[in-house]
């Protein structure tokens, strides 16, 4: 018999690091999405005081927690350069916060609003899915890894899969070989599910072998259910 010491050794998961940057945050459209987006229609009379912006916002800004809708609203509808500070420092909110406001958001102001969506997103989920459809990024990719997993947010996790699959399954690719944790069994279960549809699996091993055997074996292994794996640790400096 082989000594269990021996066995635990040979199961070991292999850890890749170095090869794949994380990837900022970012917007990836569709045609036409951003200019629908940027055109909602927001009734401004019930979020804004005669002629003053700032002045509507520092009302909100008062309360400990702000109204998330009526900020959102506020924001949405401000001039750019009233709106673009508040953005990029995203205050904690209460109450719920329509979709509409935060789509417009995103359109208008880009990469810049992204924080602020993603701040209410924390604890404001009803409307998520949708808002989040255009969001790129190495923090999404793992985000959405978790809802594939789950069954409230699966589908739309998998219409977010769908849409940014080609760049996306790096992120994935590089989580599943990192140090052993939640993230990399969140992204070890996403490359299965994902290598069950149909086009996906020959997709995550040609990505796979771009960054050479060290990545590919591992991968092509998880891909075919067999979870062991040397002991050695890659790096940057094995490319």
């Amino acid at each position: 018999m082989q000594d269990s010491a021996d066995l635990a050794v040979r199961k070991k998961p292999v850890v890749v690091t170095g090869f794949h940057e994380p990837q900022p945050l970012s917007l990836a459209w569709e045609e036409g999405e951003q200019s629908v987006w940027a055109a909602i229609d927001l009734d401004n009379r019930n979020w804004r005081m005669p002629g003053d912006w700032q002045k509507s916002i520092d009302s909100e800004l008062k309360y400990p927690t702000p109204s998330g809708m009526r900020l959102s609203y506020i924001l949405a509808l401000a001039p750019n350069d009233i709106a673009l500070p508040y953005l990029r420092r995203p205050p904690a909110v209460s109450h719920v916060v329509p979709i509409q406001p935060l789509c417009r958001l995103l359109a208008r102001f880009g990469t810049e609003a992204i924080d602020f969506v993603l701040a209410i997103a924390q604890t404001r989920r009803s409307f998520v899915p949708a808002v989040m459809m255009p969001i790129t990024g190495s923090d999404m990719t793992r985000w959405m890894a978790n809802w594939l997993n789950g069954k409230t947010y699966h589908d739309s996790a998998q219409a977010w899969f769908d849409r940014h699959i080609d760049w996306a399954t790096a992120d994935l690719i590089a989580a599943a070989l990192a140090t052993p944790g939640k993230d990399r069994r969140s992204a070890e279960t996403a490359l299965r599910t994902l290598a069950l549809i149909d086009g996906y699996r020959d997709l995550i091993l040609t990505v796979a072998a771009n960054y050479g055997p060290e990545v590919a074996t591992p991968i092509t292994a998880l891909l075919d259910g067999d979870q062991a794996g040397t002991r050695r640790i890659f790096s940057a400096d094995s490319f």
